[in-house]
């Protein structure tokens, strides 16, 4: 019994061993998270004060410059492109929501009209019978 007793504790021992280690990972795990994020908030700042201090070059000067123009003329050839596409424009688009919405409505009014003016046979026989 005594023999059974020591395994018991034996196995508790090593549950409880795991239990501590599991904890302790999950403590380093936060550690180590929280300083990747403070590692990386100084590496973005640093970055970001080398790029100002770069701008501030003529070299750097001119590579903005060249950017800027870069993309302006991008911009405009864009547009030059969009101009050649047969699209159309908001207005255009409206006006044809508002044609469509009177078309829809003047068939509804004609499927009205004409269901009205359709009798059902029960009915045109009802009618020539009472007219008789």
């Amino acid at each position: 019994m005594s023999q059974a007793k020591a395994q018991a504790s034996f196995i508790d021992e090593g549950i409880d061993q795991v239990k501590e280690a599991w904890s302790n990972v999950g403590d380093e795990f936060e550690k180590i998270q929280k300083n990747l994020e403070k590692r990386r908030k100084r590496f973005e700042k640093e970055a970001e004060k080398r790029v100002k201090k770069f701008e501030k070059t003529p070299f750097g000067k001119r590579l903005t410059s060249l950017r800027d123009d870069t993309q302006k003329q991008f911009e405009e050839n864009l547009e030059s492109l969009i101009g050649l596409i047969p699209l159309a424009s908001s207005s255009d688009v409206k006006r044809l929501e508002r044609k469509v919405a009177t078309l829809t409505r003047k068939v509804n009014a004609l499927e009205k009209a004409n269901a009205a003016k359709t009798v059902s046979p029960s009915a045109a026989s009802t009618e020539a019978r009472a007219s008789a």
